[in-house]
């Protein structure tokens, strides 16, 4: 069974349990279930630091994974046509080059703003790279994803069980294994019409 992720226990409630996903409701604090959605809006540092590695993986014709024998760590790489690296990025990097996702809800009666999803602190990877790569209290700019409130379900997906999660990260605590899920989707309710209105992979 899936854990409801612990960030997430206050604002929603259980709808519906699979195999290995869990599906939310939420609510807010006023008990109203009436919502936005919102999410961030990519900014110019990130938007040049992705340029800049989509241009770097343009010239690569394929793309392997790579583990130094010497120091263990793990790498990105390309081979030219003799087999030889030349080029090879830490796979810890790879979450700063992922976009800064963060999606809220704002409730529609008493206008209270809550998190339910950032990539900087939710899912797998964040987890995992214990945030080295987050950009703090970094203050984003929002745009809503729909005009009318509704209702909003999130399902949370894990593929891992507590002991491979253990033998990745070096935080151990069921907390985290529940904050550690491997896919998220968000999706909006209105007038008994479900639309998907975002997905992410986090492994």
């Amino acid at each position: 069974m899936v854990d409801v992720p612990i960030y997430l226990k206050e604002c929603t409630k259980i709808k519906k349990v699979q195999k290995d996903a869990i599906i939310l409701q939420v609510l807010c604090d006023c008990g109203c279930s009436s919502l936005y959605l919102l999410e961030n809006i990519l900014d110019e540092e990130e938007a040049n630091i992705i340029k800049a590695h989509e241009k770097r993986f343009s010239k690569w014709s394929r793309i392997e994974n790579y583990t130094d024998p010497i120091t263990q760590i793990r790498y990105l790489v390309a081979r030219n046509a003799f087999g030889r690296i030349f080029d090879k990025i830490p796979t810890s990097e790879i979450q700063d080059i992922r976009r800064t996702q963060i999606i809220k809800v704002e409730c529609g009666e008493c206008g209270r703003q809550l998190v339910i999803y950032d990539s900087r602190y939710h899912g797998y990877d964040a987890i995992v790279t214990k945030n080295q790569f987050s950009t703090g209290c970094k203050k984003y700019q929002y745009r809503l994803l729909q005009k009318k409130s509704m209702e909003v379900e999130i399902k949370i997906r894990n593929d891992l069980t507590y002991d491979e999660f253990c033998e990745e990260s070096e935080e151990n605590s069921i907390k985290e294994f529940s904050n550690a899920f491997s896919s998220i989707e968000i999706y909006g309710i209105k007038d008994g019409k479900k639309k998907k209105y975002f997905e992410r992979e986090t492994a």
